[in-house]
This record gives structure tokens, C-alpha cells and sequence, in this order.
């Protein structure tokens, strides 16, 4: 049989409608270009490779993640924190922002929290 995915649900969150992907792009405020790492995360996230995250972790999932190697809530084994990087000071919490990697329109994100992440805590 197959092996399940990390905490038993394979999270996909590839959007396959058409008409759903334009919507979620039109909704788009920003548009930030992936550095190679975060294009990474971001097609993990998309197939299920980080399962079970939904998206990229928020501030509390961070800390937690950092502080006790686990996932928030589930308490499920998850040492690699996921988180996406940005230095523009004009996405702000609520934003919906359209994450391309050399041009090619990769997902869509809504910030839930924005922080700086503890780097020097993550080694």
C-alpha cells in the first residue's frame, strides 16, 4: 500500500478551475517575485510535500514550531520552519498577494501575520 502523507492528510492545494484562478489572481493587491527558496516552499505547499500546512506558517506556528520542533495544535513532529520572506514594507496583514518566480504566476497568499522570523533561533 501507500505510504500516508505526514499527519494522514495529503494537503493539495493546487487550484484547477480556471475560472477559480482568475478570480484569486484578479483579488490580488501585490505581486512579490519568489526568491529560488520560497519558489520551492511555495510548490511544496502547493503539492502536499509540507503536509499537513495549509500555507505558510503564521507568527504563533513559527514560534511554536521553532521552540518545540512541533506543529501548533496537532503537536505533529515538524522541525523545518515555512515561512515566506519579503522586505516590502507595503504588504500588510489582509493582503492578498500573487507570488510569481521569473514571470511564472506560481499561488496566491493571504497574509495572516507578518513578523520578523528569529533566523539566528532557526539554525
Amino acid at each position: 500500500g501507500h505510504i500516508l502523507p505526514h499527519g494522514g492528510t495529503l494537503s493539495n492545494l493546487m487550484v484547477s478551475q480556471s475560472e477559480e484562478r482568475r478570480a484569486l489572481e484578479a483579488s490580488c493587491t501585490h505581486r512579490q517575485e519568489m526568491s529560488d527558496r520560497n519558489a520551492c516552499d511555495v510548490e511544496l505547499l502547493s503539492v502536499g510535500g509540507f503536509s499537513p500546512l495549509q500555507g505558510f506558517m503564521n507568527r504563533d506556528v513559527y514560534e511554536h514550531c521553532l521552540t518545540d520542533m512541533r506543529l501548533l495544535g496537532t503537536n505533529l513532529l515538524f522541525g523545518l520552519p515555512v515561512v515566506l520572506d519579503t522586505n516590502d514594507d507595503t504588504i500588510k496583514e489582509g493582503s492578498r498577494v500573487l507570488l510569481t518566480y521569473r514571470g511564472q504566476k506560481l499561488g496566491m497568499l493571504e497574509v495572516e501575520t507578518k513578523w520578523q522570523p528569529n533566523k539566528v533561533k532557526e539554525v
